[in-house]
């Protein structure tokens, strides 16, 4: 006799293949009838097709081998190239004599009123090595030219402790690229430290500079543009007191990282680029003897660390320095 349970999923009337086997077997109900069992499909035989010696060769993968020779070709002939034009390049600037301008132009720092051919010119600088790892064509242009350079360094570069050392490394630096001690002054402000996070007052840098020019009789300054060349916010913060005055001043043109580390092979792109641009106050000075910049620098002996020797290397501001009038 079924009992309640079975009556009751009898009642329902389920189908018997819902329930798992276990569950049919209490209840008593029939298994669900199997599939017939279907005949196997037979295999179809392909038909062997003969293809040429050339064919069956064709249709091999390419060794590894095979693939890396092209590559390795394009490469090198690649790394020639930059070697080339490096070359080039250097040839270019050591053609000249002496530092050069381009373009030629009367227009860029005309001879003064009277009897006064040569200026007195300030460069601005954030901290001791601007000068040489930055300003150095613009500094030998200058000096080839006769004019009189006066370098104010706005801190002392304390930002390691290393202060003094800095400052007695900036006058060596300025012993190799000619520039008397009497016209290098140094700064130590409070509100004017070495530092990322430090924020310089832009009025403090204008008042500070101004004295300086009336000190110094200065007739123009040089300086940083609004980044700074290397985005140092001290940098950039000197561009923006200076831009408060109301003295003929130039700015060194910050380039992207691509014609940062280009070298000598720079002065084609800022040579095209002041010739087109003449009109707006661009001019190049390039470098006849980059190995005083590099003199310079090496002066900074607590500075002199291989990435560093490898950006005066690499660096274009090695060779030229692209100036506009702010």
């Amino acid at each position: 006799m079924p009992n309640q349970a079975q009556l009751h999923f009898r009642r329902r009337r389920w189908p018997a293949t819902a329930l798992p086997r276990a569950r049919r077997i209490w209840l008593r109900l029939p298994s669900p009838p199997s599939p017939p069992c279907a005949t196997p499909p037979r295999r179809a035989v392909k038909t062997p097709v003969f293809f040429s010696s050339r064919r069956r060769s064709s249709s091999l993968p390419p060794s590894p081998r095979s693939c890396f020779l092209p590559m390795a070709w394009i490469w090198m002939v690649l790394a020639a190239g930059a070697v080339l034009l490096w070359a080039i390049s250097l040839g270019r600037i050591f053609s000249s004599a002496a530092p050069s301008c381009v373009p030629l132009s009367p227009q860029f720092m005309p001879p003064l009123r009277g009897d006064r051919r040569t200026r007195n010119v300030m460069l601005v600088v954030a901290h001791p090595d601007d000068e040489s790892m930055f300003f150095a064509p613009t500094i030998l242009f200058l000096k080839s030219k006769g004019h009189n350079i006066h370098i104010l360094c706005m801190s002392r570069g304390n930002a390691d402790g290393l202060g003094d050392t800095r400052k007695e490394e900036l006058y060596h630096a300025c012993e190799t690229l000619k520039i008397p001690h009497e016209q290098v002054e140094v700064l130590d402000h409070p509100k004017l430290q070495d530092g990322f996070h430090e924020k310089w007052d832009h009025e403090l840098v204008s008042e500070l500079v101004m004295e300086h020019v009336q000190l110094w009789v200065i007739d123009m300054i040089v300086t940083f543009d609004s980044y700074g060349v290397s985005g140092h916010p001290n940098h950039r913060d000197v561009h923006y007191g200076i831009w408060q005055g109301n003295v003929e001043a130039w700015e060194l043109a910050s380039l992207n990282i691509l014609r940062k580390y280009s070298g000598p092979v720079d002065i084609w792109l800022s040579s095209l680029i002041s010739v087109s641009r003449s009109k707006q106050s661009i001019y190049t000075l390039v470098n006849s003897s980059p190995s005083r910049s590099y003199e310079a620098m090496a002066a900074h002996r607590s500075q002199w660390v291989w990435f560093r020797r490898v950006f005066v290397m690499l660096s274009s501001y090695t060779y030229i320095n692209m100036l506009q009038k702010i």
